[in-house]
């Protein structure tokens, strides 16, 4: 596929053997030009060689563009993380730790001096950051239509995904994330959209965080609207080539509210 040698399986026999037991051999990515100037030289999770660096470190991102505007935005975004890093580090030294810590002032206390694997400490909490920024918003919002999708190519369960939030919550408040346990429909959607664009050993090490996204998001979305395709189309599903799975054509929606509007105004 482009310059690179691939193979196509056909026998459901050999995929299974691809992606079960011997599924460490194919885990890895090919060099890239982007993974070189974006990825921290390959210090980011997903274009990282599989091994032991992988397995300890475990994050994932990616970004396009030519190797110039590549650099310029590698660079823009280190400026920011990196003014980000030292001023959790330096409350941290001024004896400044507050009791709730988020997920840097996590970083600073896990990630040890020495070196990870050629990387040092610092590249490595970067590249962690970079990827919640990069991977982590693109993935969730994939994840998410394909998602609505489906459901609008299946009316009669996008109905029953609503009713079940009507139910279960009503439509007097906005839903939250404690109400989220009790929409055991709207999950088993979920699991399902995931099971149809399934990962394999290299699967996201934030998906409990962002399975608690897409399910709140998601049950906002049904919750607040109604939605329906252009003059009623079916939705094509057909996917695209690129690393995330994303759809190949954008997805076209027309939504009008089911709540009173008061609860529009955030």
């Amino acid at each position: 596929m482009g310059m690179h040698r691939t193979v196509v399986i056909s026998s459901q026999h050999i995929m299974k053997e691809f992606y079960t037991t011997n599924d460490k051999f194919v885990a890895s990515r090919p060099q890239s030009s982007q993974s070189k100037h974006l990825a921290y030289n390959y210090a980011a999770f997903g274009f990282s060689p599989y091994g032991s660096y992988w397995r300890d470190v475990r994050w994932t991102e990616f970004m396009y563009g030519s190797v110039k505007s590549m650099k310029k935005i590698n660079k823009e975004l280190d400026s920011i993380i990196d003014a980000w890093v030292q001023e959790h580090e330096l409350r941290r030294l001024n004896g400044e730790v507050e009791t709730k810590q988020d997920f840097i002032d996590v970083l600073l206390s896990a990630v040890q001096d020495d070196s990870q694997f050629g990387n040092s400490r610092e590249t490595v909490i970067k590249a962690t950051i970079m990827t919640l920024i990069v991977g982590g918003s693109d993935t969730t919002s994939i994840t998410m239509i394909w998602m609505l999708a489906n459901l609008l190519n299946n009316r009669r369960e996008l109905q029953l995904a609503q009713e079940e939030i009507d139910q279960k919550v009503g439509r007097d408040r906005p839903v939250e994330e404690s109400d989220v346990e009790n929409l055991v429909y709207l999950k088993a959607i979920i699991k399902e959209t995931l099971r149809l664009y399934p990962a394999g050993r290299r699967s996201c090490p934030g998906l409990n965080f962002a399975l608690q996204v897409v399910q709140l998001g998601m049950a906002r979305l049904l919750q607040g609207f109604n939605f329906t395709t252009p003059n009623n189309e079916p939705v094509d599903m057909t996917e695209s080539l690129t690393l995330s799975l994303c759809k190949e054509t954008p997805l076209e929606v027309m939504l009008t509210p089911r709540l009173a509007p008061e609860l529009y105004q955030y």
